[in-house]
């Protein structure tokens, strides 16, 4: 058997043991809204005064037991916790008053709706009320926006969570421009309020599945019409949340009281496209000829197809308030050419990327207060030509053939009237190979990179074979005071802990990269590969929270004790052609211990619900990946970058053409620094919402973060000597760093807090949201902001623990302080949807943001080689403005029994634009060339037969 498969079918057995015996710890243990929310339910008699006794029942299909009874306390308050999220029937009765029933009640995720009524004395029949479900959360302090079904399902967009967070999240900005599902296929860097994509989280029904080494960014490209809700939250996290970054919450659909599903299938294309064996092109060209003459040349889809099949309910109809499920499968397939991206005879190659999927959820009502969830997705990725560029070739790329699989168990229950347990445990199994192509490897091509353009020719410059795991459990308790200290109380108590032990094989074909310069051997870098390097991390926490009650008042005060440690376990590599075999023992690399404190204030301006003023002051600790041990990792990717002297000038590095060592690196020349912290964020959020009208609701909030002890890594083995030198377009003086020549190959890095890479955001978010209701749905946004720090020269250094870059030489900070590239001064928002008659939907999104910052960089020759460094500040210049507008135009065909066909069109970048994204900024003749721009118009056809 191979041995990496055995490797992984251990893994899966020993994980499947530890699910069950943390879901079984949990039920002993502790928490919070991961998933679910909750109705609040305040209970008045005709003078205004609290009912105490009134009999609450709730009604949902979402419910698998059909309902949920409870009875208001000596406060006339009785809270629902823990709820799916969807549509409920709230229903108060006492004797002696009219009975009163609420319809319409929307629940969504991590959020508390409040049912304020006043009951009457008996004197007619039943009161109804339809359709007044609050916009405000008065007891809450976080910034966020849930993005229901209705959203996902009605407004256009391109089919993946990505795509989502670019055109409807408040302030948030990717790391590209998405048209539609042009960039599908891989994943997007995103932030909000400045701080990195490193700290986001990612989770799938409520519980931690972000990648453990690529931390910030998904271990998987998920289904998309498997979402019930996607909660994104960019500020005021609960001490349920550890990292400052954005959190998202993709909650998946379960199974209701009935059989339903729904069959959907999508198309888009250009001039290679074909539908059916049909030849059908949806998209324009945006190149002009001032373009085409620059460079630019076309690009965009061969074709993208995606089709969907999604059916739940009753598992066994007379069990229908029992067992329950939902499955989903997908078949995702986006294939493009990319600009410059040809064969040997100068022929487009098509990059392509299949993506199937399953999904399965089961839901088994145990008893009438308890609740277990089993869920598993498997997800298959096949992209031939990971890496395809104008700077590769069909040969350089690698060949990326993944496994995803997430295995899910979730428990929750009540016991009595105040008690309250969800606990959840997740596995997740990341096989993530990056192979260097079998024909590369059978002509033993070394890969060669050109200097003066960055084309890499050959072999891949190496190849990975990644076994990534995470083993995530979550335990919470809700525990409900009546009255004490004059109010009431919600207290939670919970346990976080991660497991992540992750492996990569590294190897390159012979052992080397090579480096030409104009044609001609320039220099080589020789591997210590291959390597066989193992990681850990940890992460332990305990929190607990109080959110109290008192009159028009809401204090939230929390805190998180959080454990965070990273080891490499013993570990050994075979000898390769510079690197002699090697064996470590275990070794301690981080274990940093501290206390996350949360405080929230809301006021209830006008008592009734509709107005609130927010304050909100949180700390937040950052984040590691399982790669943030490998600086210190003697067993880590390093070597020697020499001066190449070609013997025999056939322009193949054979052993003893190595020349003078320019410089080393690797865990054996690197150390962390002995007073080394966990860096952090500080945070004050200061907000105002008001419920405008039914389901619109306004909310103003203004942010300030501070970025603190972010880490870097320093070169203290050499020394510097500033030398000044010309900008060549201004004739001003610019100060560099030249190293001294006797510290030449004296290279020693360590890893230390660097306050010259500290932080600064303020931003004010204005929101306008409208629930979809009266046939139309709405969300606008406008965020004002500006970010400061020190932005690291491009192509100078490289990221350390996910988290900075510091400069490996002082070079990198010359002109470095001004806005990163993920500022953007002034975004705006648009995304909603409007029911024409004879059921005609018309839907579309609106957005207008602030170019990035325009770098203008100058190289310098100096002894340590070629140096790039900031000619002006990062800001003082920007890429223009971008507009993108898209539209959906479909047509809903009822059918007999229930069902129903929907026939759409939509269109994306509608005005065609083709803004320039990047454009060459070193300084010379070519600066200002564009090299990127917005992909064109196109349009997608589909339908969707639910049933």
């Amino acid at each position: 058997m191979d041995i990496r498969r055995l490797h992984r079918f251990r893994m899966k057995r020993w994980a499947f043991g530890c699910l069950l015996g943390l879901l079984i710890w949990g039920t002993h243990a502790a928490w919070g809204q991961v998933q679910t929310g909750s109705i609040l339910v305040k209970v008045r008699d005709p003078e205004g005064k609290p009912l105490p006794g009134v009999t609450v029942t709730i009604t949902s299909p979402v419910l698998v037991a059909g309902q949920m009874v409870g009875v208001t306390d000596v406060n006339g308050v009785y809270q629902f916790p823990l709820l799916p999220p969807g549509i409920y029937t709230v229903k108060l009765e006492m004797s002696g008053f009219r009975t009163v029933t609420r319809e319409g009640i929307r629940v969504a995720v991590a959020q508390t709706v409040l049912v304020d009524e006043a009951m009457t004395v008996a004197a007619g029949g039943e009161v109804t009320v339809v359709g007044r479900s609050p916009t405000v959360d008065v007891t809450s302090t976080k910034e966020s926006v849930n993005v229901t079904r209705e959203v996902l399902q009605n407004v256009p967009g391109g089919r993946d969570i990505w795509n989502l967070l670019e055109y409807k999240t408040p302030g948030l900005v990717t790391d590209r421009i998405d048209v539609g599902g042009s960039e599908s296929g891989l994943q997007a860097g995103f932030t909000s309020k400045g701080t990195v994509p490193a700290q986001n989280t990612q989770a799938l029904n409520g519980v931690n599945v972000t990648d453990p080494e690529a931390i910030g960014f998904a271990d998987f490209y998920y289904d998309y019409d498997s979402f019930e809700e996607v909660q994104i939250s960019t500020a005021g996290h609960p001490v349920e949340v550890g990292t400052p970054g954005v959190y998202v919450n993709m909650v998946t659909r379960r199974g209701t009281d009935r059989l339903q599903g729904q069959l959907a299938g999508y198309y888009q294309g250009g001039k290679e496209g074909t539908l059916f064996g049909i030849k059908l092109n949806t998209q324009s060209s945006n190149v002009t000829d001032e373009l085409r003459r620059q460079g630019i040349q076309e690009t965009g889809f061969k074709f993208l197809q995606d089709a969907t099949l999604q059916l739940g309910g009753p598992l066994i109809p007379s069990a229908r308030q029992k067992l329950r499920f939902f499955t989903s499968g997908r078949i995702w397939r986006v294939h493009r050419f990319v600009p410059g991206f040809v064969d040997e005879q100068g022929n487009p190659v098509v990059e392509s990327t299949d993506m199937p999927s399953i999904l399965f959820n089961l839901t088994y009502q145990v008893a009438p207060k308890h609740t277990l969830d089993a869920f598993y997705t498997r997800q298959w990725y096949d992209k031939p030509q990971r890496g395809a560029s104008a700077l590769n070739t069909p040969l350089s790329n690698w060949k990326e053939d993944d496994t995803f699989d997430i295995y899910q168990l979730a428990w929750n229950g009540s016991f009595g009237s105040n008690l309250f347990v969800d606990a959840r445990v997740s596995f997740v199994d990341i096989f993530f190979p990056l192979y260097i192509k079998e024909e590369a490897k059978r002509r033993g091509l070394q890969s060669t990179t050109e200097l003066t353009t960055g084309k890499v020719t050959g072999a891949n410059t190496l190849q990975f074979i990644f076994n990534r795991h995470r083993l995530q459990s979550k335990v919470v308790a809700t525990y409900f005071v009546e009255r004490w200290l004059g109010g009431r109380h919600e207290f939670h108590l919970g346990w976080d802990f991660s497991y992540n032990p992750n492996s990569y094989e590294g190897t390159a074909i012979d052992d080397v990269n090579l480096y030409t310069f104009n044609g001609e051997p320039a220099f080589v870098l020789l591997w210590n590969t291959p390597v066989d390097v193992k990681r850990n991390t940890q992460f332990n926490a305990v929190f607990a929270s109080d959110t109290y009650l008192i009159g028009r008042f809401s204090f939230y005060v929390g805190a998180r004790l959080e454990n965070v440690r990273g080891w490499l376990p013993a570990q050994s590599s075979p000898a390769g052609n510079f690197a002699p075999a090697r064996s470590f023992p275990e070794m301690d690399v981080i274990s940093w211990t501290n206390v996350s404190p949360r405080l929230g204030v809301v006021y209830d301006l006008t008592g009734d619900g509709k107005t609130a003023l927010k304050l909100n002051l949180s700390r937040y600790y950052y984040q590691i990946s399982t790669g943030d041990t490998d600086p210190v990792n003697p067993n880590s990717l390093g070597g020697e970058f020499r001066v190449w002297v070609d013997l025999n000038g056939d322009k193949k590095f054979q052993k003893g053409e190595e020349g003078p060592l320019l410089f080393a690196f690797g865990g054996v020349l690197t150390s962390l620094a002995p007073d080394l912290k966990q860096p952090y964020t500080n945070e004050l959020v200061v907000g105002f919402d008001r419920e405008l009208m039914e389901d619109l609701r306004l909310s103003l909030t203004f942010t300030y973060r501070q970025e603190r002890r972010l880490l870097g890594i320093e070169n203290v083995g050499v020394r510097w000597v500033p030398t000044t030198v010309t900008d060549p377009v201004t004739g001003n003086p610019i100060t560099v760093y030249n190293q001294d020549p006797a510290t030449i190959g004296q290279d020693r890095f360590v890893v230390r807090n660097a306050k010259e890479l500290d932080q600064n955001y303020r931003g004010l978010d204005i929101i306008v949201e409208k629930r979809f209701s009266r046939r139309w749905q709405m969300l606008a946004s406008l965020t004002l902001s500006r970010t400061t720090s020190n932005r690291v020269a491009p192509g100078s250094s490289f990221d350390i623990f996910g988290i900075g870059a510091l400069a490996i030489d002082p070079n990198n900070l010359v002109n470095a302080k001004g806005q990163p590239y993920w500022d953007r001064p002034v975004i705006f928002k648009l995304s909603g949807s409007y029911l024409l008659p004879w059921d005609v939907n018309l839907a579309g999104n609106l957005r207008v943001q602030s170019g990035q910052p325009r770098n203008r960089l100058l190289t310098v020759d100096l002894n340590q080689g070629p140096v790039t460094v900031f000619a002006v500040r990062p800001g003082e210049d920007r890429y223009d403005t971008v507009f993108t507008l898209d539209m959906r135009l479909s047509k809903i065909f009822r059918l007999p029994g229930g069902r129903s066909l929907e026939l759409m069109v939509d269109g994306y970048n509608l005005t065609n634009s083709n803004v320039v994204l990047n454009a060459v900024e070193l300084t010379g003749p070519a600066y200002g060339t564009p090299l990127q721009i917005i992909a064109p118009r196109i349009f997608r056809i589909g339908g969707r037969l639910q049933f």
